[in-house]
């Protein structure tokens, strides 16, 4: 007896394609800093604005606020909320008609370089504008200007490339 091979069978039925292999997850953990990042609000509700507006009214009335200025940058962190929801609080607050403003600076006071946690040195704009205004045309510093860098002791030299 000969035995002939099995086929598929003869209906004409189409074969379903295969399908595709899942993909893998990365399983990588986030690192802590953009988990910090992510914990601040970027949506709120009618509900959760009212609730920030009466904290920072309350805030106000403790003398938080000398001379009325609110800074949005701290207490935007300090409520762990975007900057933009800090001014539609403010807003939304009767601190305005208490002619309380907003001081919109992101930094602080200090406009020394200092080191980011990307390891880069930053100087503050306002610096180089201050040092743009009194310098002639051929020593000011423009938007892309490259330096070579010295490192020495106690100090960083920045040299224009001649």
């Amino acid at each position: 007896m000969v035995q002939t091979p099995v086929s598929a069978p003869s209906d004409n039925t189409p074969t379903p394609p295969l399908a595709h292999p899942a993909k893998a997850k990365s399983t990588t953990a986030k690192s802590s800093k953009s988990t910090e990042k992510a914990a601040k609000l970027r949506k709120l509700t009618d509900a959760q604005i009212a609730d920030y507006a009466r904290a920072l009214v309350t805030a106000a009335e403790a003398g938080a606020f000398p001379g009325k200025m609110i800074p949005v940058a701290t207490w935007a962190e300090e409520m762990q909320i975007s900057a933009y929801w800090m001014e539609r609080i403010f807003r939304c607050s009767r601190l305005q008609k208490d002619d309380y403003d907003l001081d919109l600076d992101k930094g602080t006071d200090d406009k020394r370089p200092y080191r980011d946690e990307r390891g880069m040195i930053m100087i503050a704009n306002s610096a180089i504008n201050a040092h743009n205004d009194g310098a002639p045309a051929d020593q000011q510093f423009a938007i892309g200007q490259r330096f070579d860098v010295t490192f020495e002791p106690d100090r960083i030299i920045l040299t224009r490339p001649r």
